[in-house]
């Protein structure tokens, strides 16, 4: 596509070597009304055109943002996650079948899209859902669990304790359960590294008070292995490796070396099932940097439902099912909409963060109890 950033039109000279091919706008309801049939909902025909409708309405209504997306793959992401919590909840006897798939399918909606709108866009979002669905208003999955874990892991990590980032901590954990890319967007002093600490320890104590972690395989507490990579700061051939021209040996790249580990530990622990969503070892790979296309299409193989890493070498590593890719970025104004379509955001502004949670940590473990006479 010509109009993605880092691609570029056919010049005229080979456009007549190639065969041109027609395309069309493929019909979204019809897709959504049989995945979601696929997964077990009886009125899918009605949702399904709901959907279509809703995310029409935030395209064109919501503001224009390069981390937005309401494209097939956002539909199709938000039909599984629904399939999901339908597998995974208990029904609600309150509840008839139609009311039911409504409630799931408005938490599914909110769980995918809320956390990556603005402020003034997640006012008209919910506006929007209110009147599609107005009978749907009835929460099916509490995460109590894990919200509780994380106010104890922002106090173990002697952090201040903030509404809008704990929030923010609950929905990076709501999209790392279902999708294995996920972007972490915003300024600077948004809190993005602080975020993702807080859910790593928080994940490691939900093991321990979690009513599931009794029936898990191993009586070990969870833990997160995390390694963070800076991608600009090395060359694309020390990223992904690269073949010597002169000798033809192929020189290993940071990613295919910590990807290839993470795929040997979990062998060596046993083939993970790939419908379970809650372990007791994440792995989590954090490429912290600016995005731009130079690199960051190269993943998108390893971002897709095949989740394969391609290396030069003709290599093909596959991801564990229970190994993440999370990006912290600042912007995605260098990034094609292919990749922004592949992974779930959360976009934390610095300025739901303000001033005084910096205040408050400064004034209660910073400031000394008694003064000198001399610093008076």
């Amino acid at each position: 596509n010509p109009t993605y950033s880092g691609r570029f039109e056919l010049p005229d000279n080979l456009k007549p070597m190639f065969r041109p091919i027609a395309m069309m706008i493929p019909f979204f309801a019809l897709i959504g009304e049989v995945i979601l049939f696929s997964v077990g909902f009886t009125s899918a025909k009605v949702l399904a055109t709901k959907i279509v409708y809703l995310y029409n309405l935030s395209n064109s209504q919501l503001s224009q943002q390069d981390h937005y997306d309401f494209g097939m793959r956002a539909i199709k992401a938000v039909l599984l996650t629904a399939g999901e919590i339908k597998r995974t909840h208990v029904r609600d006897s309150n509840l008839t079948d139609e009311q039911s798939e409504e409630a799931i399918m408005l938490q599914a909606l909110i769980e995918s899209n809320i956390p990556k709108l603005l402020k003034e866009d997640t006012v008209l979002f919910l506006g929007i859902l209110r009147d599609l669905f107005p009978q749907a208003d009835k929460e099916l999955v509490e995460h109590g669990h894990i919200r509780h874990a994380i106010k104890r892991a922002i106090k173990d990590l002697n952090y201040e304790y903030w509404p809008a980032q704990a929030d923010k901590a609950l929905q990076l954990y709501n999209q790392i359960v279902l999708r294995h890319g996920t972007m972490l967007v915003g300024g600077a002093s948004g809190g993005k590294t602080a975020v993702r600490n807080i859910l790593q320890r928080a994940i490691t104590l939900a093991s321990h008070t979690s009513q599931d972690a009794a029936s898990t395989r191993s009586s070990r507490p969870a833990t997160v292995d995390v390694t963070v990579l800076n991608p600009k700061s090395m060359q694309i051939s020390e990223l992904y490796g690269a073949i010597n021209a002169d000798t033809l040996e192929f020189s290993d790249g940071m990613l295919g070396s910590v990807m290839r580990s993470y795929s040997k530990a979990q062998e060596s622990q046993g083939t993970p099932d790939k419908s379970e969503h809650h372990t007791d070892h994440w792995q989590w790979l954090v490429l912290d940097g600016p995005i731009d296309t130079l690199w960051v299409e190269n993943l998108n193989t390893l971002l897709d439902d095949s989740k394969i890493l391609c290396l030069a070498n003709g290599e093909r590593i596959g991801m564990s099912g229970h190994t993440r890719i999370i990006f912290e970025v600042d912007s995605l104004t260098n990034a094609s909409p292919a990749t922004v379509s592949r992974c779930a955001m959360v976009y934390l502004d610095p300025s739901d963060l303000g001033y005084k949670p910096f205040l408050n940590y400064w004034y209660r473990c910073r400031l000394p109890i008694t003064f000198p006479k001399n610093a008076i």
